[in-house]
């Protein structure tokens, strides 16, 4: 793997030199979403500058033998978030075979079965093992849960809270964007707000439609924008 470690006008002594002449020098490049966690898609990305590829919008579960799987194979460096559909479906299906993103490829009881508040705590805790296997967030696709409660989402955002860790959210949709997207929102604002994790909208124009100038001035904090 390349490192920077010197910028500046003259040329130091190196062992190796490149000629990049016309060419453009940088860093590494991260891609926060990247749903092609294989070995494919890693060499895909290394072709394109990214060194780095994070599963965050939805996460994997179980997250541990995730990382084991990739552990001294992959191209690039990678990470992910543990998945709360994920630990949805490991809780009312006892099935965790779908890992990251193919997870939204399948329909059942995971993303359509409600959860009391009495099953919350074994959610929670599936979470916070990802959180100590070493998952670098929460990742919530809420538009794929449709019968998951505000209640839910809340101990989902507790739990992000309890690990230190932030929550990326695909926003809750149910109708057209642009009446959704601000209820949506609000819904994720207050919790972050009421349990003081950090929080990550993830791809924010796909859900808010013609809405999300008013979703940006909701994030900032500005007073509202007119619709046209």
């Amino acid at each position: 793997m390349a490192k920077i470690v010197f910028v500046g006008t003259t040329l130091p002594a190196a062992r190796d030199t490149v000629n990049a002449r016309g060419l453009v020098v940088s860093p590494g490049f991260i891609d926060l979403h990247a749903h092609g966690q294989d070995d494919t898609n890693y060499g895909y990305m290394a072709r394109d500058g990214v060194t780095t590829a994070l599963e965050l919008e939805l996460g994997t579960y179980p997250v541990g033998t995730w990382y084991a799987a990739r552990e001294g194979k992959a191209r690039i460096n990678y990470g992910t978030a543990v998945s709360h559909p994920g630990a949805r479906r490991a809780l009312i299906e006892r099935d965790s075979s779908r890992a990251g993103a193919d997870i939204i490829m399948a329909d059942g009881p995971w993303a359509r079965g409600h959860l009391t508040a009495a099953q919350f705590p074994a959610l929670t805790e599936r979470l916070a093992t990802g959180i100590r296997e070493g998952a670098l967030g929460i990742g919530m696709g809420i538009t794929y849960t449709p019968a998951a409660s505000r209640a839910e989402i809340l101990a989902a955002f507790r739990a992000a809270a309890a690990g230190h860790v932030p929550v990326y959210v695909h926003l809750r949709k149910n109708g057209p964007a642009d009446e959704d997207g601000p209820d949506a929102l609000q819904e994720v604002l207050a919790d972050a707000y009421s349990t003081g994790a950090s929080l990550h909208v993830v791809h924010i124009t796909s859900v808010g439609g013609a809405s999300t100038p008013v979703l940006l001035d909701m994030i900032e904090g500005r007073g509202p924008t007119a619709m046209t």
